[in-house]
């Protein structure tokens, strides 16, 4: 509900912070602070607590963000190195746009022409090491990972 509260008061313009994982960690004091104002009335030390893990996370956030730019740009330029031909924005945006992409995506976004077409532009992709091929099926299509969508949003950022 903060999240969105942001939103709506135009401090954030999409739903890109993730509190729930800082609030995860600090549980122990998320409660014992919620038990103090409960007993105290007081509130000042929750409402702390509580702008420090925003802060935090719009950190992350923020960190995240630039990581899937940075690589965004690296493929960008290694796609068309490979192949000019298949390179175009709309590719790069939808590899960004998901972790998994499927050849009919490349249809749909005017990436491809055909089925076909898409298809061959997955397999050198994946030949040239940009996507992994899944082992599993989804409703029998093949999808393609984008291991470095997936890199830049994993990990801990340490602020220490």
């Amino acid at each position: 509900m903060v999240v969105l509260y942001l939103v709506e008061q135009k401090l954030l313009n999409t739903p890109a912070l993730f509190l729930s994982g800082e609030i995860l960690k600090g549980k122990e004091q998320y409660y014992s602070l919620l038990q103090t104002t409960r007993e105290t009335g007081d509130f000042f030390p929750y409402l702390i607590w509580f702008v420090n893990i925003v802060h935090k996370a719009s950190l992350q956030s923020t960190i995240r963000a630039n990581k899937v730019r940075a690589a965004m740009q690296e493929l960008k330029h290694e796609i068309r190195e490979l192949n000019s031909s298949i390179y175009s924005q709309e590719l790069i945006n939808l590899l960004f746009s998901s972790p998994l992409v499927f050849a009919h995506q490349l249809v749909e976004h005017s990436v491809a022409g055909s089925l076909s077409t898409a298809h061959s532009y997955l397999k050198e992709l994946e030949a040239a090491g940009f996507l992994l091929k899944s082992e599993k099926r989804y409703n029998r299509k093949v999808g393609y990972f984008n291991e470095r969508l997936l890199d830049a949003l994993s990990g801990e950022i340490d602020f220490s």
